[in-house]
């Protein structure tokens, strides 16, 4: 794997420039919750959260909240934060969410939090734990949401980048009650990459009690690969769901698992304009929609950035392609006609490598990272594309905060 040291001595002066930023710590010597932190925190800032349990928020600045060991973190509803519930009929519609609507301009990153499948009884109703995303540009990277509300994952008019992580419901747990969508997205654009969604399985079908897609798409438009998306099925004999459901927008999906429930539901389904490149798709049900398959660039999920440690990246097109990379600091929302799908990449960004894929369409580059601990919680994204004619494919972004 080659290391390019003139991108990497780049980006070592670069990020000399960049702002101071201020670490809070959440947890044992530090302040009491996420949500307390966000109250005093400034765009740029992380937030560092030490194992255990801790309340819902809602984040409106783009900070890093950042698991300092991740995966015993976990964010649950608390009654405590919303006392108004005691005596409101309507809280188990309104409440639940952690939410997360960073301002235009700001991004807003979570790092290995989990959102556990909880449920909270109040004034004869039920508040579910879940996740919004209610706008700006977010990326959950590394993070679990497990829910039992309508939506796991629920984005509106939003900016959102996954890295790995898991929504819905593992496979092999199984719902006895509600139907849960791993991810619904409604005006939204999105990348992800290694990323797996779920949708519910009930043990019996029932009123408000149906298996339920993996991912849900309106007026949205997604670019994955490496993901894997499976929609719910009945335990006890029923109809099963789609994997994917779309209306309107555009699916490009490379090197990804697809799947309905069962032989009687479809992998994806719907009036989005879809292109697949080297899928594998579960059994489903006769009649399924053709999904026209296309040269589209994919890439594997890579290791978190790490000082003194090589970035590697490795991608998947169509043979002795090229493929050009280019890196920044911050995202960008910028439609270009050369692309078929968004690109990600701040105007000005510089140039990290040209590849060419060998004859069966595989490509690897890599980038020694400072070996700097000044560079922890400084993120940096990757952003590759490639093709023989335009419109060029472009692949999700990748990345992250180095840690």
């Amino acid at each position: 794997m080659k290391k390019f040291t003139t991108a990497c001595q780049i980006f070592a002066v670069a990020a000399v420039g960049l702002p101071a930023q201020t670490t809070h710590i959440v947890g044992p010597g530090g302040l009491p919750q996420i949500r307390d932190a966000l109250a005093i925190a400034a765009p740029g800032d992380t937030i560092l959260v030490q194992p255990g349990t801790y309340a819902h928020f809602r984040a409106t600045v783009g900070v890093q909240i950042r698991a300092q060991t991740p995966g015993n973190v976990q964010v649950q509803w608390d009654q405590a934060f919303a006392p108004g519930c005691s005596s409101n009929p309507f809280c188990a519609l309104t409440e639940g969410a952690t939410q997360l609507a960073p301002p235009a301009g700001q991004t807003l990153t979570l790092v290995g939090l989990e959102f556990p499948a909880g449920a909270t009884p109040v004034f004869g109703g039920m508040v579910r734990n879940r996740l919004e995303v209610l706008g700006g540009r977010v990326v959950l990277d590394q993070c679990v949401v497990e829910s039992i509300a309508p939506n796991a994952l629920a984005v509106v008019n939003a900016t959102l980048h996954l890295i790995g992580g898991e929504y819905g419901r593992p496979a092999s747990s199984l719902v006895p009650f509600g139907t849960t969508v791993a991810m619904r997205a409604m005006n939204a654009a999105i990348t992800a990459v290694g990323t797996r969604f779920v949708g519910s399985s009930p043990w019996i079908v029932s009123s408000g009690n149906v298996p339920a897609e993996a991912i849900v798409l309106s007026d949205s438009s997604m670019v994955g690969s490496r993901i894997d998306a499976r929609g719910g099925r009945v335990v006890t004999g029923g109809s099963s769901a789609n994997g994917i459901s779309t209306d309107g927008g555009s699916l490009w999906l490379s090197d990804s698992h697809l799947q309905g429930g069962g032989s009687d539901s479809c992998a994806v389904v719907g009036s989005a304009a879809v292109a697949v490149a080297r899928c594998t798709f579960g059994s489903g049900a006769t009649g399924c929609p053709s999904l026209p398959s296309t040269a589209l660039l994919g890439v594997a999920p890579p290791p978190a950035p790490t000082p003194g440690q090589t970035f590697g990246l490795h991608w998947q097109t169509e043979p002795n392609s090229l493929v050009g990379v280019l890196w920044s600091f911050d995202l960008a929302t910028r439609p270009l006609s050369i692309f078929s799908q968004p690109w990600w990449a701040p105007a000005n960004s510089p140039t990290a490598g040209l590849f060419v894929a060998d004859a069966q369409g595989q490509a690897n580059g890599g980038w020694l990272l400072p070996n700097s601990q000044s560079l922890v919680g400084i993120a940096i994204w990757f952003h590759s594309f490639s093709g023989t004619s335009l419109p060029l494919s472009t692949a999700p972004v990748v990345g992250g905060v180095i840690r």
